[in-house]
Formats: C-alpha cells, structure tokens, sequence
C-alpha cells in the first residue's frame, strides 16, 4: 500500500498556520506526509505572485527552532516532512557535512520527523548537473535519509517544443531520466493534468511517435508501466493532481485574462473522487503517492480538498 503524501494544504488553514486542524484532517484521510513547500500562493494579477507566510516554518533557518509550531504539530499529530533538498543543499553551496542542515535538524527535532529528501526538481528537464545531483545523493546517503528525484512527464506543449518535440529528443529525454535514476532511492513522475481534455501527456512508449494520452489515467499508467519496465527493484512513486485549474488566480487576475471563474472550472474542473482513484489505481506499484494542489485550495470546505480527504480512505481498502 503506497505512502500517502500532500504538497500543502487550504490557504484559509495556512493563513493563521492552523496546522493541526490541516494535520488532523490529513490524517484521518490516510495521508501521512507533508511536504511543505509547495507554492502555497494566489496570481494576484498575470505576473503578480502572493505568497502565503506559513511555508516560512518549513524553511531553514526556521524549521530549526525547538518550538518550531509545524513541527510539533507534526509531531503530534503524527505527521512527517519531505524535505526540499533545494533550500537545504543549494547548488551554489553544498554545505559541509559538520554544518549539514539535514544533520542539524535531526539533532534538534529527532530523525522520525522526516520521511525523506524531495531532490533536485524535474532535473531531466532543467538538466540539473550530474555532479550536483550525485553530491546530495551521496550527502543524503551519509546521514541516513531516502533521497527522491521527481521528474516532468513529456508534453506536446509548443513551449516544450525544444524539450520533447522531436522523436530524437524525447528518446533523449528518457535517457536522461533513467541516467539520473542512479541518484536517488525512489524516482518519480508528476502527472498533470486532469481533465481529460487538457491531457497533451506523451506517455514514453508513445515516444516515436509523439502521439499523447487520450485519459489521465493513460498517462499515469503509461508512465508506470515504464518505469516498473526499466527498473523494476528501483522503489518508485508518482504524483498526481488534486486541484482546479482556475485555483491558482485571482478574481481579478481572472478578469484580465478575458473569461470568469465559473467559465474556467467548466472547461477544466478539477479532478472528481472518481477520477482520484482512478489516476492511484493507475499508478499501482508506487512507493509514495505525492498529491500536487491542495495549497491552492480556498478552505478546508474548497470541493477538491474534499474529494482528496474523501477519495484517499477508499484507496486504503
């Protein structure tokens, strides 16, 4: 049975760093890890990001203080953190391992605390060094704590056109991934998006060919097939939407882009409970299970926190 795991939580929740009533309602759910740097953040305007302050709990040199308030809630509550590698090992800095921030953090709050070491972000895409990526796999190694690459799936996007537009690159591609699967212990993809309408995901045995899923669960399966395929005693996991396009902007934000709300989460809703299960169905084999949007979520009574807190139970029978 996989690791269930959520990228943040409602903003309402996170404005007054309400973090029990998040964690409770996460636990109950069957959702046993954060990770809590998500952007946890509204498009003011096209261009014009809030952020919510919360996520600053979650940061170095924050996370260290005894009374650090998300992490004894956590504690309580029983929830761990996946820690963004990023924050703690940056790529112009490795840290030394006498000052690792890692080690620091367990000393202060205890190695329960942490379920692993979120890596390098989509690094085939955004050809992440090797050397960089081989430097925190190995620091990971020494402290003790699982180390997890997560990788972007190809797209027929025009704006991917240099990354996946051609059979050559999209071959090219997979070699890179599979490449950097050597630097972590549990490799991953983040499938988007749901509807099926927005799905332009090629999955990799459509790689010649560039022709891209016609269902969500296509896609995810598609990808995971392949990886259990390529490494099969390679622990791996998948992450998946639970969020509506439409939440990630303004009204007026909205307004400016020449449409409404309500138009917006007509033509690309958020994925239904059903389809929740399906896409966990389809990514069967997986680890850990990441769950990408609830940090948009208006409050803990926005419909996808709930179809996402109603959906897990039914994937723990």
């Amino acid at each position: 049975m996989a690791i269930h795991m959520s990228s943040g939580f409602p903003v309402s929740l996170g404005a007054v760093r309400d973090y029990r009533t998040a964690f409770r309602q996460m636990k109950e759910a069957g959702i046993d890890v954060l990770y809590p740097y998500s952007a946890q953040y509204i498009v003011k305007m096209p261009g014009e990001i809030e952020y919510m302050p919360w996520i600053n709990d979650a940061v170095p040199n924050r996370i260290f203080d005894p009374d650090n308030p998300l992490v004894a809630a956590a504690k309580d509550i029983g929830i761990k953190l996946m820690l963004n590698g990023e924050l703690f090992y940056p790529e112009d800095h490795l840290p030394g391992l006498e000052d690792d921030p890692v080690r620091r953090l367990i000393d202060v709050h205890g190695r329960d605390l942490i379920y692993g070491l979120w890596g390098a972000d989509e690094p085939a895409m955004n050809f992440t060094p090797m050397t960089y990526l081989e430097a925190v796999y190995e620091r990971a190694a020494r402290i003790g704590v699982p180390l997890v690459l997560c990788q972007a799936p190809m797209v027929t996007d025009t704006d991917k056109a240099h990354l996946y537009g051609s059979p050559q690159l999209r071959v090219e591609y997979l070699r890179r991934v599979l490449s950097q699967a050597a630097y972590c212990d549990e490799w991953m993809f983040d499938i988007y998006a749901v509807p099926a309408a927005t799905c332009a995901i090629i999955p990799p045995q459509e790689a010649i060919v560039g022709t891209a899923a016609t269902s969500i669960g296509g896609a995810v399966g598609g990808y995971a097939k392949w990886m259990e395929n390529r490494l099969p005693n390679k622990p791996r996991g998948m992450v998946l939407q639970a969020h509506t396009i439409s939440d990630f902007y303004s009204d007026a934000a909205i307004e400016v882009m020449g449409t409404t709300r309500r138009a917006l989460e007509f033509a690309y809703p958020g994925p239904s409970v059903a389809e929740l299960v399906i896409q966990y169905v389809a990514a069967a084999g997986s680890l850990t299970i990441g769950w990408y949007g609830p940090s948009f979520q208006r409050t803990p009574m926005s419909g996808d926190w709930v179809n996402l807190l109603t959906a897990c139970p039914l994937m723990h029978e």
